[in-house]
């Protein structure tokens, strides 16, 4: 269908799943598209949600990808959880992110360290396209930012954000 039909709170949540300490991976969200909720698209939330794989969704769009169905608040937030990938480098792992009503993606929190923001492309949201808050080793590489009249990649009291690098910089247009 082609009516957005959205959850009150979050489209997926992932809150205290993932792997503790060697194991492998957490959760894999791939391939959804995850529009209109009231709050989050798709939220990763607590200590313990580790190692989760967020992988080729449509976040705030239409089912190809090309309309806005925004979500309420942020497209895809983590708060506080840690090693938590957004989005890769190889071909169809970048989520497309569009027409939240607040940031694209939002990593917060002093327990969130070591996540990664890849390859997703990120548009006409209404916030920072990438926002990290008080968090710790975040990689931010590859991402193609339209950010319109909003901050492309916002930190604020975060330490170690690596922001691109010889062979993955971030396309940033309309900052």
């Amino acid at each position: 269908g082609t009516t957005a039909l959205g959850n009150a709170f979050s489209g997926i949540a992932i809150v205290d799943w993932g792997v503790v300490n060697d194991g492998p991976t957490g959760a894999l969200v791939s391939n959804n598209t995850v529009s209109a909720n009231g709050q989050y698209g798709i939220w990763i939330d607590g200590l313990t949600s580790q190692r989760n794989f967020v992988l080729g969704n449509r976040v705030g769009t239409s089912v190809d990808g090309v309309s806005s169905r925004g979500n309420g608040s942020v497209g895809i937030y983590i708060s506080g959880g840690s090693s938590n990938t957004v989005g890769g480098l190889a071909n169809g792992e970048g989520n497309t992110i569009r027409g939240n009503f607040s940031n694209g993606v939002l990593i917060s929190g002093a327990a969130a360290v070591g996540n990664k923001v890849l390859g997703n492309s990120i548009s006409g949201n209404l916030g920072p396209a990438i926002s990290l808050d008080f968090t710790v080793g975040t990689s931010v590489l590859g991402n193609s930012i339209d950010s319109g009249a909003y901050t492309a990649i916002s930190l604020s009291n975060s330490a170690n954000a690596v922001i691109g690098s010889a062979s993955a910089g971030n396309i940033v247009q309309n900052a």
